[in-house]
């Protein structure tokens, strides 16, 4: 550290202190070093930020001896700083060894290498819905033709000047579905347009859908089979040609009484079981790992991503293991370990929105639990677990009871999760609620757990994005 030269050397100093000392003296009281950290925080803040050293009682006490001059407490703090034990270096490193994984420029469409998009949700075609006022105001124009499919609602009549607006928002590079599609002679002068055709198909006997889609098809549209009920109905649609499903089919299960956990399943859900112990082995359990060789490249492959950002590449599960730390290796481990179970692509998507539940609950417990409003029994990893779990029956078709035989778990979860009624019900119901946008039934279970409508926003925010920045490293 450099220091400055005073001219009358020691005795000039000696006087310079005095000087302070008299400037200070007087009838009222010091400033207490408490006072400025309460009430001054944000100066105090301040000056921690730019001397680079969190302490607040010093930087107030830097403050109160330097008569509140914002720089010579900088200095004082920065000079203390200096004396102190450095625990941690950084290493230069070169831009030429530096792997990308995401380079987006907003400023120029060509840059030197390409734009890089790396593992993201961010560029996928949202459908949203648009009634006829909003086409005709061409609203979709607000929003980037890349991630916007216009959904024609089924009430939207083809007035001359709605066409007219579907027409110019088409050649504008803008995708259309129709939504509900059963037939309506209304509706068809929309199909021309249309990239996806959405089709109701409850509303329709099997031979009635069957001559539907027989019609659709001069209009080379993608068909979309939407109110999915059950397993019979999405192979029929299948067969049809329909390429898109949505329906309660692919998040409600299909049991299949007698039938035995599969060996491999078997050995992924003792995984399981050995995160859930109180006293988590992580020698049994990097054991466990190791002998699986899809876990152990997906963890591998997580822990040397950029998401983490470690110095130095990890080769041994052991060393991943240490360097995630124990709560955020068991809640990747057990989403993976889910993501692992099916083998059928909707199976990877019941994954997926399994962990996006495990989050969403355990935020939402985490809103609780910093209002002191969690009961001391019930931690936040629990509702994670319940959230993880909601959709085991639905990806592996096994009776919950099967599947979790020998995993140490609540009683009161599985329970809940079977349809019983336990403390952990309400949660799922508010759930169940969420996902379905049913917001009149939402609000007062949600108020009945003490939490808010910034709550469940703010919670479920989190949630989508966790869950996408996890699921980069699933595949």
């Amino acid at each position: 550290m450099a220091y400055v030269a005073v001219s009358g050397g020691k005795e000039a100093i000696e006087e310079s202190i005095r000087l302070l000392d008299f400037y200070r003296s007087g009838e009222e009281e010091d400033i207490a070093v408490e006072a400025i950290e309460s009430q001054l925080s944000l100066l105090v803040d301040r000056v921690m930020g730019e001397a680079g050293l969190y302490a607040r009682s010093y930087a107030a006490l830097a403050l109160r001896q330097c008569e509140g001059s914002v720089e010579e407490a900088v200095f004082l703090l920065r000079a203390y700083r200096s004396t102190l034990t450095r625990n941690y270096y950084t290493k230069t490193v070169s831009s030429e060894d530096m792997r990308i994984v995401r380079r987006i420029s907003a400023a120029f469409k060509d840059i030197s290498g390409g734009q890089i998009l790396g593992a993201s949700y961010d560029y996928t075609h949202r459908l949203i819905n648009f009634d006829g006022a909003l086409l005709e105001a061409q609203i979709p124009k607000l929003l980037p033709p890349e991630i916007c499919i216009a959904e024609i609602l089924e009430e939207v009549q083809p007035t001359e000047s709605i066409l007219m607006a579907v027409q110019e928002l088409k050649e504008a590079g803008y995708h259309f579905a129709v939504d509900d599609y059963t037939g309506q002679s209304h509706l068809t002068p929309f199909l021309p347009f249309a990239d996806i055709v959405k089709v109701d198909v409850l509303a329709l006997p099997q031979k009635d859908l069957a001559d539907l889609t027989q019609t659709l098809r001069k209009y080379r549209t993608v068909l979309l089979a939407e109110k999915v009920e059950d397993r019979q109905m999405a192979h029929f649609c299948h067969t049809l040609g329909f390429s898109l499903f949505q329906g309660f089919f692919f998040s409600r299960p299909e049991l299949i009484h007698g039938r035995k956990v599969p060996v491999s399943h078997a050995v992924r859900m003792h995984i399981i079981s050995l995160c859930l112990k109180e006293d988590v082995d992580f020698g049994s359990l990097s054991n466990a790992v190791r002998h699986d060789p899809i876990i152990s490249t997906r963890l591998l492959k997580f822990v040397n991503s950029a998401y983490l950002g470690l110095p130095k590449k990890v080769n041994t599960i052991d060393h991943a293991l240490r360097m995630l730390g124990s709560m955020t290796f068991l809640q990747w481990l057990c989403v993976n370990v889910l993501a692992a179970l099916g083998s059928k692509h909707s199976s990877r998507d019941m994954a997926f929105l399994a962990s996006q539940r495990a989050k969403f609950l355990e935020s939402l417990a985490k809103c609780l639990q910093i209002r002191r409003k969690l009961p001391a029994d019930m931690s936040t990893h629990i509702f994670f677990l319940a959230g993880l779990f909601s959709l085991l029956e639905s990806l592996m078709g096994m009776p919950l009871a099967v599947i979790l035989e020998g995993v140490p778990i609540d009683e009161d979860v599985i329970a809940a999760l079977t349809g019983g009624e336990t403390r952990y019900t309400p949660w799922l119901r508010l759930m169940d609620l969420y996902e379905h946008g049913d917001w009149d039934a939402c609000i007062p279970v949600s108020q009945s757990l003490g939490l808010s409508e910034t709550d469940l926003v703010a919670a479920y925010a989190e949630a989508v994005t966790w869950s996408a920045e996890i699921f980069a490293f699933t595949s």
